[in-house]
């Protein structure tokens, strides 16, 4: 049946890359348990500040009991809502980040805090610390997590016990993700992966050339758009409108999403979008086209040839061109970077198990991020493995695109 189906390389990458997997579990991600427990005590400390603030500023728009305790429940959506509506005078449809952000009152910014701080004291604090072992007289344990290669129907693997894939952003806890003493982390990432895959799909001439001269791609897409020069440091409002975009391709943004992420009325999203489509028709015709052949042949596709079908019943219904629509969109441009990140820690793993002996070796990987452990005396070598075998995987499915790894060495996660 996989032969049938056109899976004999997928199903072949997915046998290969268990190896790599097996290795990076076996092998954990090292941490300073001592330094991650202060940061989570900041955190709930943090927590507790926004949460008396929170009160504080709510005044008499809270009941309190008899003693004066308030009576309310700040994971409850709709008495947070009620809160909002009472303190700012309108009722408010949500409390959601965005609509938190964009009322610019002190109330709101004191729950963005506490849920900031909140969510990691749950998901990072003591269950957290628990998967930490083999702890060190340096204070170094590891964190062995479950990773599942087929977690994602678009063949993008997913973690567990604890997901090391979303980590806190926060640089000080990258800070507590540190090698041991003698040792270093090699941490490298594809840049613009996705983009890049649009590109080669795509064809589109505007973002094969950007590409292929090293340029800021926002800054030549903003460019293109409003037809005057941007950068980083000129019109560089223009360049983040861009950017949204460019991101937002990738997984189907329409004008109301698009709108939120910019802060600005549909209406203003709307015309983004079709400006950005008069702009780049050959992205548009990619996308659009995406659609009518997995509507057509049952199936999206990736460049290696790995498949995601469709159930007919849910393709002959309304919202086919809904949510379903975006998922074709999407599959094989996520998809194939998931498989250009297997195929490279299928050729890494290969590689420095051949060169190291098992001195060096991969702990980590997020989407298209890989993180390798070795000795410090050896950090250029393995560096230079890491950026080839990463560059290799991508010539083997991209042919148009030139690859971009950039990769960094340091005592901790740079992320």
């Amino acid at each position: 049946r996989v032969e049938q189906r056109g899976q004999r390389k997928v199903a072949r990458l997915e046998c290969l890359v268990l190896r790599a997997f097996a290795a990076l579990e076996h092998r954990g991600l090292p941490i300073r348990r001592a330094r991650w427990q202060e940061l989570v005590d900041e955190e709930k400390r943090a927590a507790a500040a926004a949460r008396a603030r929170i009160f504080a500023l709510a005044g008499d728009h809270v009941a309190r009991d008899l003693f004066g305790t308030p009576e309310l429940n700040l994971d409850a959506e709709h008495e947070v809502r009620g809160l909002l509506g009472r303190a700012i005078g309108h009722a408010v449809d949500d409390s959601n980040r965005a609509t938190l952000a964009a009322l610019r009152h002190p109330l709101a910014d004191a729950l963005l805090q506490w849920r900031e701080s909140q969510k990691i004291v749950t998901t990072y604090g003591d269950a957290f610390l628990d998967h930490i072992v083999d702890v060190d007289k340096a204070g170094v344990g590891r964190i062995r997590s479950t990773f599942v290669p087929l977690g994602a129907s678009t063949g993008r693997v997913s973690c567990r016990d604890p997901n090391l894939q979303n980590l806190p952003g926060n640089p000080r806890f990258h800070e507590a993700l540190r090698a041991p003493p003698g040792r270093v982390l090699v941490t490298a990432d594809y840049g613009t992966c996705e983009l890049r895959i649009v590109a080669e799909l795509s064809e589109d001439p505007v973002f094969l050339a950007a590409f292929a001269r090293g340029e800021d791609l926002h800054a030549t897409v903003a460019s293109s758009m409003f037809g005057v020069p941007v950068s980083k440091t000129q019109n560089s409002e223009l360049r983040q409108r861009a950017k949204a975009i460019n991101f937002g391709l990738v997984y189907g943004m329409g004008p109301a999403a698009l709108a939120a992420s910019l802060g600005v009325d549909r209406d203003v999203g709307e015309d983004l979008l079709n400006r950005y489509f008069r702009t780049f028709p050959r992205i548009r015709s990619y996308l659009e086209g995406s659609v009518e052949t997995a509507l057509s042949r049952g199936y999206s596709e990736t460049v290696l040839g790995r498949r995601l079908f469709f159930d007919p019943d849910a393709l002959a219904a309304d919202n086919a061109r809904g949510e379903l629509g975006r998922l074709m969109k999407n599959m094989p441009i996520q998809g194939t970077s998931a498989d250009m990140t297997k195929l490279a820690m299928v050729r890494l793993h290969e590689r420095l198990l051949e060169r190291c002996q098992g001195a060096a070796g991969l702990v980590n990987t997020v989407h298209d991020e890989l993180v390798v452990e070795c000795d410090a005396v050896a950090a250029d070598v393995v560096a230079a493995c890491v950026r080839e075998e990463m560059e290799e995987a991508h010539r083997t499915l991209l042919k148009r695109v030139p690859p971009l790894v950039e990769v960094h060495v340091g005592e901790t996660w740079t992320h």
